[in-house]
C-alpha cells in the first residue's frame, strides 16, 4: 500500500499499521477534500495515538497542530522495573507454599508499567521437577481495573475473558512506591466494586498472629530429616527402595505391626525411601502445612496429622496384604483434606480470591498424587486414601459451620478407625505365631548386620593394606564377625513355613545369607590361621556370592515397598 492516498480509492488506506513518522507523511501529503474518507481514516490514526485534529483544519493546517502537540509534549517516562513480593514476608518457604493470586505466583519479582501493557515477573511452579521457575506475565493495560493501595501493598483486578476476573495482590518496598505505581495504572472501577484489599491484609495478619513459627510443621520436617540420615549411617540407600534398613526403624511392615508392634502406624511417617522421596514429601509439607498450621492453629493441626498417620497407616494395612510403607504422605493428605473444608465452608474468613486460589492448588497436588498412586507400582495409595479421609472429617470437626457437622464428623471417624481396626485385629489374632516370631528375628538381623558387615569391612581393609598378620587376623574375625553369623543361623534354623508363601521364600533366603556368610567366614579363619591363600580366595568367592544373592533380594524388596 503507497504513502500516498492519491494512488488509491478514497477510503481504502488503512492507517493503523503506520508508525508515527508514516503518519506525518501521508499528512502532509492527502488532499483532504480529494480523499475525504481517508483523510478520516488518518484522524482516526491520529486519534488512536492521542494526538487530536480539528475537523475544521485542512490537512496544512491539521499538520502543523499535530505537531505542535505531539513537539510540546513531554517525553515519555522511562519504563522502571520495581522489586515486588507476593507475600508479606518473602523467603524459601513462600516460594514453596501455594500462591495466593490468580496467576499462581510466589516469592519474589518485579513489575514494569508500559504505555499500553504491564509486564508482572516472578516465580511460579512449573513442568520442570515442580521448581518455582521465573515467569513473565503480560497484561494489557486496558484490562486493568479495581485497582486499591494500602500502605505498601498494591491490589488489582484484570479481564480474564467471559466476564471472569483474575486479581493480583503484592507488597512493594514503601507507601512511597505503591502510590507512585497507582498512579500509573487505570484508575477505571467496575460498577459492582468492593473493597477487598484490607480484608486480605485482615486475613494475612490473622494467619500470621495464629502460629508465627510453625512449630509442628518445623517438627515434623526436622525429625524425618533426622530420621533420614540415622537410616542413611545404618545402611540405607540413598537412591534406592530397598526398605530393609527401614523395617527396622519403624516402617509400617505389615508382619511386624500386625504382630503388636502398633506404634509403627505413626512411626512410618518420618521414614523415607531415597533422598527424592524425602525432598518431595518436605517440598509439600512446606507449601501446604505452613498455611494448615495458621488456618487451624498449632494444636489442632498437630491432631491433624497425628489422626491422619494414624488412619492412612492403618488404611494401608486393610487394603495390602503385605505392605512396608514408609512416607509421609499420610499426614500430607491430612493436610489436604482439612486444608480442602476450610476452602469449601469453613468458618475461616479467606479472601474469595485467595480462597480459590489455594483451592485450585489443594486439589490439584491431591489429585496428581492420587492418579499416581494408580498408575505407577510402589506408591502407597492406602495411606493417601486413608489420611484424606481422617483430614476430611478431622476438619470438619473443627470448622464446620454447622455444629450437628461438628459432633457427627469425629463421630464417623472414630467408627471407621474401630471397624478397620477390629478388621485388623482379627488379621493379626489370625496369624500364626510362629510366623509373628520369625518377623521378628529378621528386625533383630536387620538391626545388627551393618556392625558384623562393618568389622568384616575392615578386616578387608587391613588385609589389603597389609596392616596385620595372617593369625591376628583370623582371631579378629572369630572374635568380632563370626558370632553374629552363628547366632543368626541358630536363630533362623528352628522355623518350618509351608512352600510357596512369601514368608517361605524370606526364610529361605535368610538361611541361605546367614548360612553362607557363616561358612564362608569359617573358611576365612581356617585359610588365615593356615596360611592358606586358596582357602582364604575360595572365601571370598562365597562373600561375593551371597552379595549376589543380596543385590537380588534388595531389588524384589524395592519393587515392593511402598513410598507416599
Amino acid at each position: 500500500m503507497s504513502d500516498r492516498p492519491g494512488l488509491n480509492t478514497d477510503g481504502s488506506v488503512d492507517y493503523s499499521h503506520y508508525n508515527e513518522e508514516q503518519l506525518f507523511r501521508a499528512l502532509r501529503s492527502i488532499d483532504s477534500e480529494r480523499y475525504p474518507l481517508n483523510f478520516a481514516n488518518l484522524k482516526a490514526a491520529f486519534a488512536a495515538r492521542q494526538i487530536p485534529i480539528d475537523d475544521s483544519l485542512n490537512a496544512a493546517d491539521a499538520l502543523m497542530a499535530a505537531e505542535r502537540l505531539v513537539f510540546s509534549r513531554p517525553a515519555p517516562r522511562p519504563v522502571t522495573e520495581y522489586p515486588i513480593a507476593f507475600a508479606p514476608r518473602p523467603g524459601f518457604l513462600t516460594w514453596l507454599g501455594p500462591s495466593r493470586n490468580d496467576f499462581r505466583l510466589v516469592g519474589v519479582g518485579g513489575i514494569e508499567v508500559h504505555a499500553e501493557r504491564v509486564s508482572v515477573r516472578g516465580r511460579r511452579f512449573g513442568f520442570i521437577l515442580g521448581l518455582p521457575l521465573m515467569r513473565r506475565v503480560e497484561i494489557h493495560k486496558g484490562d486493568i481495573t479495581n485497582v486499591e493501595v494500602a500502605e505498601n501493598v498494591v491490589r488489582f483486578e484484570c479481564h480474564a475473558g467471559e466476564g471472569k476476573l483474575k486479581s493480583l495482590t503484592f507488597w512493594v518496598a514503601d507507601s512511597t512506591v505503591a502510590e507512585d505505581l497507582v498512579h500509573q495504572l487505570p484508575a477505571e472501577r467496575m460498577p459492582d466494586f468492593v473493597p477487598q484489599l484490607a480484608s486480605y491484609l485482615d486475613f494475612e495478619e490473622h494467619l500470621e498472629n495464629r502460629a508465627p513459627r510453625l512449630p509442628v510443621t518445623s517438627a515434623f520436617a526436622i525429625l524425618s530429616l533426622l530420621m533420614f540420615c540415622l537410616t542413611i549411617y545404618n545402611g540405607a540407600e540413598w537412591f534406592n527402595a530397598t526398605g530393609v534398613v527401614q523395617i527396622a526403624w519403624g516402617s509400617n511392615f505389615s508382619p511386624s505391626t500386625l504382630s503388636g508392634q502398633w506404634w509403627r502406624l505413626l512411626t512410618y511417617s518420618f521414614l523415607h525411601y531415597g533422598i527424592f522421596h524425602l525432598a518431595f514429601n518436605l517440598w509439600a509439607l512446606a507449601s501446604f502445612g505452613a498455611i494448615a498450621e495458621r488456618l487451624y492453629g498449632s494444636l489442632r493441626y498437630a491432631s491433624i496429622c497425628f489422626v491422619s498417620a494414624i488412619v492412612g497407616g492403618m488404611a494401608s494395612l486393610a487394603m495390602a496384604a503385605q505392605i512396608n510403607s514408609a512416607g509421609a504422605s499420610g499426614v500430607l493428605f491430612g493436610i489436604f483434606g482439612a486444608l480442602l473444608v476450610s476452602e469449601v465452608r469453613g468458618t475461616e474468613p479467606i479472601p474469595e480470591s485467595v480462597k480459590r486460589s489455594l483451592r485450585n492448588s489443594t486439589l490439584f497436588f491431591a489429585l496428581v498424587s492420587l492418579i499416581s498412586g494408580f498408575l505407577f507400582k510402589g506408591i502407597d495409595n492406602g495411606a493417601h486414601i486413608g489420611g484424606l479421609v481422617a483430614g476430611i472429617f478431622m476438619g470438619m470437626a473443627f470448622q464446620s459451620p454447622r455444629r450437628i457437622i461438628r459432633i457427627v464428623a469425629p463421630v464417623t471417624l472414630v467408627l471407621f478407625v474401630a471397624v478397620t481396626g477390629a478388621g485388623l485385629a482379627k488379621r493379626a489374632q489370625d496369624a500364626s505365631p510362629v510366623e509373628a516370631s520369625y518377623w521378628e528375628e529378621v528386625s533383630w538381623f536387620v538391626t545388627n548386620e551393618p556392625h558384623a558387615v562393618a568389622s568384616w569391612q575392615e578386616v578387608q581393609r587391613l588385609a589389603r593394606a597389609n596392616a596385620m598378620a595372617d593369625v591376628p587376623m583370623a582371631e579378629k574375625l572369630t572374635e568380632e564377625v563370626l558370632p553374629f553369623w552363628q547366632e543368626s543361623t541358630a536363630r533362623f534354623a528352628p522355623f518350618k513355613f509351608h512352600a510357596g508363601t512369601e514368608v517361605f521364600d524370606s526364610h529361605e533366603y535368610m538361611k541361605r545369607v546367614a548360612g553362607g556368610r557363616l561358612h564362608a567366614i569359617e573358611q576365612c579363619i581356617s585359610g588365615l590361621r593356615a596360611h592358606d591363600v586358596g582357602i582364604v580366595e575360595a572365601c571370598m568367592k562365597e562373600m561375593g556370592e551371597v552379595d549376589q544373592l543380596i543385590r537380588a533380594r534388595e531389588e524384589k524388596l524395592k519393587n515392593n515397598s511402598s513410598a507416599h
